[in-house]
This record gives structure tokens, sequence and C-alpha cells, in this order.
């Protein structure tokens, strides 16, 4: 073998090591749409360009060669429209308006909600829909409007809001509270005044447990204090 011919062979060599790790690093980088439409028009133009190969063939009456490669052309086809061999699978609506179609009631299995988290959202809408009966859009998402509504909430309406009963703890307000903001929090579909009327009824609920256990405290330092328990210790020693 001629030196001109090993420098061509490893020249070659390093020319397609290139041109696969380019390749390679288009594929990580690029958008799977684009290179899936990119594959199937590869296949295409090999397939179309491959007629002439196949009539030479004929010509020749190489039948090996001619099946071989009419074979490949159709694998290219059906690589191409491979989504045209699967059957396609029926439509199923997410809600139906009105009497739901015979056709479609085998298939549509509606979810069940959760009636806590229903009853809370519903009491925290009615809220929102009186707040929105007395002011218009425009002035219920000004700054003015919010600050005007930033008011200390009862414990009564903070419970109504999260749906508690008197007496919860603080662990049962964070609850109530993580589990209504994943409805009504504004990156799920909610509205800001929602957000900030539920986390004023968890700030107030909580507020107030803190007064509670702070005065529960005092309470017990001073019984702890007081001269009839300082009495009864002596007179038990």
């Amino acid at each position: 073998m001629s030196s001109g011919m090993v420098i061509s062979s490893i020249a070659l060599a390093i020319s397609l090591i290139i041109s696969g790790i380019k390749f390679i690093d288009w594929i990580s980088h690029s958008d799977p749409r684009v290179v899936m439409r990119m594959g199937r028009l590869g296949l295409l133009i090999v397939a179309v360009a491959s007629v002439p190969g196949l009539m030479t063939l004929l010509a020749l009456q190489n039948w090996t060669g001619a099946m071989l490669l009419g074979a490949a052309m159709l694998l290219a086809l059906v690589v191409v429209k491979w989504r045209m061999l699967l059957p396609r699978a029926r439509f199923r609506p997410m809600w139906v308006e009105g009497e739901m179609p015979a056709e479609v009631r085998p298939y549509y299995q509606p979810p069940v909600p959760d009636a806590e988290l229903a009853r809370r959202a519903a009491i925290v809408l009615q809220d929102y829909i009186a707040h929105a009966s007395r002011h218009d859009a425009i002035a219920r998402n000004s700054s003015d409007e919010i600050e005007a509504d930033g008011g200390p909430m009862s414990a009564e309406e903070a419970r109504a809001v999260l749906g508690l009963a008197d007496g919860a703890n603080a662990a049962e307000v964070r609850k109530a509270h993580r589990r209504l903001m994943q409805l009504v929090h504004p990156d799920r579909g909610g509205t800001d005044y929602l957000a900030m009327k539920i986390n004023r009824a968890k700030d107030a609920l909580l507020r107030k447990s803190a007064t509670a256990a702070g005065a529960a405290g005092a309470r017990a330092t001073r019984a702890a204090k007081s001269p009839r328990t300082t009495h009864a210790g002596k007179a038990g020693g």
C-alpha cells in the first residue's frame, strides 16, 4: 500500500470521527422534534434517491439486489409514517356538558373530588364573590385595595376560610393552609386575592395560637410562684 493511500485513509478516518462527534453534539443540543423531522426527511430522500438504483438492478436482472433495495425502501417509508400502523385511541373528553352521549359513557370516568377540599374552596370562592360584588376589577387589583383589605381578620372568619373547627392547633392550621393553597395559588389558576385571604387566615390563627400558648405559660408561671403552691410544697417536704 502506497504512502498516499495510507495518508488518505487516515485523513478520511479523522474526518469521519470529527463528523460523528459534531453530529452527536447536534443531536444532544437540538430540539427532539427537529431531530425527528430531519430524520424522517433524510429517510424519505434516501428512499426516493434509491429509485434509479432499483431500476438499474431490475434492468440488469439482479433480482436479489432489487429485492433487498426494495425492502429497504419500504422500510424507510414505514419508519417515516409509523403512526399509520398503530390504531388511534378514541378521544375521551374530560367533561361533558348536558347529557352524556351513549358512545362516550363507557370511556368517561370522572375523578372523584375531595369533599373536604371542595368545601373549603367553596367557602373561599363565596368570600371572593362577595368581595367582587363590592368592588370592580380595577380597584380589586390595585395596591390601594390590597392595603384597605389588609385589616385584622377575626378567628371565626379565619376558621371559616380554612375550614377548621374551634380549637385547631398550629399543625392543623398549617396543613389546611398548604392544602388550600394548592387549589387557589395564582400559579395554578387562582387569584392573588384568594391567596392573600388564605394567608391572612393562617396568620390570624397562628397568632391566636401563639398568644394562647403564651398566656397559658404565664398562668403556669404565676401558679408556680403563688404562696399557696409554695406553702403546699413546704408542707409536702
